[in-house]
């Protein structure tokens, strides 16, 4: 009964394909644009890694348990900082169209980023990245991407493949550098409909592989080190959709992120309130690893293996934890963390 009711159910999502569609400029976000994006446990279970042409990918089951809002600003309306850089008449490769404001996030202990800001460049040819500004340890800092970070090429069309390098860096004497070199490079892999929660969807699925390479310095240390990052992302993109409606990040074969466009807010249970409340650093590592998050005398943490065997465990004793991995053989180990003000959180890392 249940294979008859899988093969009525493809007979009948078979009937709503339409088309291939091709995107554009159009299809992108505009200036004063916002979008809720909800987020989903990423053990769900389900397949996003098969497409093709005529494809009907089925995933009304996803449940949100947080939930952003992606709001496209003005220029104008960014700080007056960044004004130089991404809104200057005289630098017309650098203007961008408009910007988003972001979640700020840690490359170590000594080095923050808040307050960031992507700024974007959408004309006939490609959607851009031109340059991000950030407040970095209270200081903020304009800086463009050099090359551009071309993220998609038009028209955006079934089997299309297209890559691009850019790098950025900001740097605050006495204190800190940090440089990230990228590669994006991506295949539209599939076209067909999308089954969400909120709604079935014509649209182009996107395969985009990440290289990047974050180099960073400490002054006070006399310190520096190279992180090396790979990843993929799942992208489903519709016509006049604008942000993707929905991306499913993979790292190492396991999905570690998956994210929706919804049509309005929901309501959300506080302490779901985002995936983790924790970070983890430097990610893939061979020696050891810092984690810092939200900490109180009750949190500690067990190391796993993917079989589920617990390898290590200790109490966390502050904000600022150093794990020694160097006895671990080399792969993917699951970290939970217990207490805090979320409780049995799960991050993974990779031991090189």
């Amino acid at each position: 009964m249940k294979a008859l009711t899988s093969i009525l159910l493809l007979a009948v999502t078979s009937l709503y394909v339409q088309a291939q569609p091709t995107l554009n400029s159009s299809d992108m976000p505009q200036e004063g644009a916002e979008y809720y994006v909800s987020s989903v446990n990423p053990f769900s279970g389900l397949d996003f890694v098969a497409s093709g042409p005529e494809y009907v990918w089925f995933y009304t089951s996803l449940e949100p348990v947080s939930q952003t809002t992606r709001s496209f600003i003005s220029i104008s309306d960014a700080p007056f900082t960044y004004q130089f850089l991404f809104n200057n008449p005289f630098d017309q490769e650098y203007v961008a169209d408009f910007a988003e404001n972001t979640e700020g996030f840690s490359v170590s202990e000594q080095l923050s980023f808040d307050a960031f800001y992507a700024f974007y460049k959408n004309d006939a040819e490609a959607y851009k990245i031109v340059g991000y500004g950030a407040t970095i340890n209270g200081i903020p800092i304009p800086s463009q991407t050099d090359p551009i970070d071309v993220i998609y090429e038009f028209p955006l069309e079934y089997e299309n493949t297209a890559s691009s390098y850019s790098e950025w860096l900001v740097s605050i004497p006495e204190l800190a550098t940090y440089k990230m070199k990228q590669t994006r490079s991506y295949e539209v892999d599939g076209w067909g409909n999308l089954y969400l929660p909120n709604g079935i969807f014509e649209t182009l699925r996107i395969k985009m592989d990440y290289e990047i390479t974050d180099s960073i310095y400490i002054d006070a240390l006399e310190l520096g080190f190279e992180l090396d990052r790979e990843y993929t992302e799942y992208q489903w993109l519709g016509l006049a959709a604008s942000v993707p409606l929905l991306v499913v990040t993979e790292n190492n074969g396991i999905i570690t992120n998956i994210q929706y466009r919804d049509q309005e807010p929901i309501g959300i249970d506080e302490s779901l309130d985002g995936l983790s409340s924790w970070n983890l650093y430097p990610n893939p590592t061979s020696d050891a690893l810092w984690l810092n998050g939200d900490w109180n005398n009750n949190t500690s943490y067990s190391i796993y293996d993917l079989t589920g065997k617990e390898i290590q465990n200790a109490v966390l004793y502050n904000q600022y934890t150093r794990i020694d991995i160097s006895g671990l053989t080399q792969g993917l180990y699951l970290i939970q963390i217990k207490g805090g003000t979320k409780n049995n959180e799960f991050l993974y890392f990779e031991k090189i």
